[in-house]
């Protein structure tokens, strides 16, 4: 799945129409629970359900918010894993495959959950009871999550790197004649030691290519430029049309003057937000995923 994906994922992304009109409250209201229904049929509408123990399956109906999982997480010997993603069995209803197989520097479809369900990662072919390698945060019907899998600076497993799409933490949508990038590096933290000996650095300027900073969102505010790394994130404000974004080792007084070590080129649409999450294997060099990312405005 994973790579494949996520060219499909344009045609998937979620919109959120809350407050766009119409003569029915229900329509007027549209969320991202609805969405994510769709979302879920669709990817399951090929597969049955997959029925593990005697407890009956929970009610379509009572699944809610978006999910989707990036997996960039390394075993102890520092080896790529397939993961799944569990909703744990409650007390009334069985255990629910979410996502299944997804490989190392790739993500999931979205998937819904009932409120009450635990999300758990496990490794491929682990089943619902096998070893949890993280838990995860379950969105809900107001929310949409996309949750990085990796490891922390100690290379143990979390599941912490959250970049809400939608709901009170997210970033603002882009504006109809604008473009949003939100530039995300979060699994540098588990090769600092590697970085800072190959590139010289674990955290990064975000660049335009050409040896300028790309202004961030933040500035626009009177607020610091953030540095890329770990948990931070950049926000860029964009013309659309086909950007370059580059990496560039931090600190340094020629900051994006400084050569690249990353560089991707992303397609800015005009009104619409993307994810360019930048990532290594190595702690040498980065490989890059590009993922639409929340809805557009209503």
């Amino acid at each position: 799945m994973g790579h494949q994906l996520v060219g499909a994922l344009a045609a998937a992304t979620l919109i959120v129409t809350a407050g766009c009109g119409g003569d029915d409250d229900a329509d007027a209201e549209r969320s991202v629970l609805d969405n994510a229904r769709d979302l879920v049929t669709a990817q399951t509408a090929e597969r049955p359900p997959i029925v593990v123990d005697e407890l009956p399956l929970p009610d379509r109906s009572t699944y809610t918010g978006a999910n989707r999982v990036v997996n960039l997480w390394l075993d102890e010997s520092g080896e790529p894993i397939a993961v799944d993603v569990w909703g744990r069995r409650t007390f009334t209803t069985g255990p629910i495959l979410l996502a299944d197989d997804i490989d190392f520097g790739e993500s999931s479809p979205y998937f819904a959950a009932p409120p009450d369900y635990e999300l758990s990662i496990v490794g491929a072919g682990a089943g619902p009871d096998g070893p949890e390698l993280a838990g995860l945060i379950n969105a809900t019907s107001s929310e949409r999550l996309t949750s990085v899998f990796t490891n922390d600076d100690r290379r143990g497993s979390t599941a912490t790197a959250n970049l809400w799409e939608a709901g009170p933490d997210a970033p603002a949508p882009a504006a109809p004649e604008r473009a949003v990038i939100v530039v995300a590096a979060p699994n540098t933290q588990a090769f600092r030691n590697e970085l800072r000996a190959n590139v010289g650095a674990d955290s990064f300027y975000v660049g335009d290519g050409r040896g300028e900073c790309r202004p961030q969102r933040r500035e626009s505010d009177g607020v610091q430029p953030e540095v890329l790394g770990g948990t931070s994130v950049v926000e860029l404000d964009v013309e659309p049309g086909t950007i370059v974004v580059s990496l560039h080792p931090w600190p340094s007084p020629e900051a994006c003057a400084t050569p690249a070590v990353a560089e991707v080129d992303v397609d800015a649409v005009a009104g619409e937000s993307v994810l360019a999450l930048a990532y290594t294997a190595d702690g040498a060099t980065f490989d890059w995923l590009l993922m639409p990312f929340g809805g557009a405005p209503s």
